[in-house]
């Protein structure tokens, strides 16, 4: 009877801006007893089980898994997104463009549920921007506001002229009467004319405020600005900024603080019986506030997604010969390199451009056919031109 071994094999995964090298786990004959595979999971997930519970689903917040895929994925996105020039349809003047990041929101209160307006309006909307504008990648993000609406952030790799993405989306979510509930409220609010909203003056100045209403009833309040196009023209660390913004938990955010004021009160018990009744009742309206804002912003169904291509990205792996070892010994001598080394695994970090600057190395070559095959992206072109 053949005894099962175990062999360790050092492999190598290109990402962009950083390369992993860990052992994959092989044991032979490839098809090994119930217990030789549970001793293999063992090893792969030593200390890490809680990582396995990660899912795209968790009611708002972004686990540790799910920010790492994301992030990932705007690397990727980045990466194989080429500068374009673009003319601007008013001023005909041109400027640099590279991806689009936007905010799509409800006009109206939300009264259907958040995979209602995802299958039947994000869904929508994604689709139409394949086919008119050919959007071949995307990102998205679901997240919930104060007042319990759903939104959402969407990052693609084409430009889409503001007035149009409003226009679009405003017209998918009238499918479910967003627009007409907005149109109702809006024309009863201002029955009689201008009308301030006396509790938004601290974030929404009057004079803001009678724009708002000028445009509005120049369209019958048939255009609500649910579409906000964020400018990153100027931002220097762009794949930061994206990233920051898109895996940002504040669902967590609002339940840390309640949990850090009820930590508070209970070590200032003595303190806080010798408030006065009317503060003491101010301080409990606060925290039931901030408790009912919490359970607003938890959503149900998935909290992110993009296309295909983008997920589950392994990038170009191979198992590490000499070549490739002395390659990463003289990529790790940069001193513009960082390494990070744990008991499992070797991750180093490195600028894209220091790879770029070897088409002939085993790296590049590994990298760019993995680009090629995945997303018929070539660097050899982008280098050529």
């Amino acid at each position: 009877m053949q005894n099962n071994t175990l062999t360790l094999i050092p492999t190598i995964s290109i990402h962009p801006g950083q390369i992993n090298l860990y052992n994959e786990v092989h044991w032979h004959p490839h098809k090994p007893s119930r217990e030789r595979t549970n001793q293999q999971n063992e090893i792969i997930t030593h200390g890490a089980e809680h990582l396995l519970k990660s899912s795209r689903s968790a009611k708002g917040n972004v686990s540790s898994i799910a920010k790492r895929k994301m992030t990932k994925a705007v690397n990727y996105m980045l990466f194989i997104t080429n500068d374009k020039t673009v003319t601007n349809q008013y001023t005909g003047k041109n400027f640099k463009f590279k991806i689009a990041f936007a905010t799509l929101t409800l006009p109206a209160t939300q009264i259907h549920s958040d995979n209602t307006i995802k299958s039947q309006c994000l869904n929508q909307v994604l689709i139409e921007l394949k086919k008119y504008y050919h959007v071949r990648n995307y990102i998205w993000r679901a997240e919930k506001q104060k007042n319990g609406n759903i939104h959402f952030h969407i990052l693609v790799d084409k430009f889409i002229p503001h007035q149009e993405l409003r226009d679009r989306w405003n017209r998918i979510v009238n499918k479910l009467e967003y627009v007409d509930t907005y149109r109702s409220e809006m024309q009863s609010w201002h029955e009689n004319g201008f009308r301030v909203r006396k509790n938004l003056l601290r974030t929404w100045p009057l004079r803001k405020q009678k724009a708002a209403y000028d445009r509005g009833a120049r369209t019958h309040w048939s255009s609500p600005n649910s579409t906000d196009i964020h400018s990153v023209q100027k931002i220097r660390d762009l794949k930061s900024y994206i990233t920051k913004y898109v895996t940002k938990n504040e669902v967590q955010n609002y339940a840390l603080r309640i949990e850090k004021l009820k930590e508070f009160r209970e070590q200032n018990s003595n303190i806080q019986n010798k408030v006065p009744g009317t503060k003491r009742k101010e301080l409990i309206r606060k925290k039931r506030l901030r408790q009912s804002t919490a359970k607003k912003m938890m959503q149900k169904g998935r909290i992110w997604g993009c296309n295909t291509e983008l997920s589950n990205l392994k990038g170009a792996q191979s198992v590490v010969d000499w070549n490739l070892e002395d390659e990463l010994n003289e990529l790790t001598e940069n001193e513009n390199v960082r390494v990070l080394k744990d008991q499992y695994f070797t991750i180093i970090f490195f600028d894209s451009s220091i790879l770029m600057k070897r088409p002939e190395g085993q790296l590049f070559k590994l990298f760019s056919q993995f680009l090629f095959d995945k997303f018929g992206y070539s660097i050899q072109t982008e280098l050529a031109a």
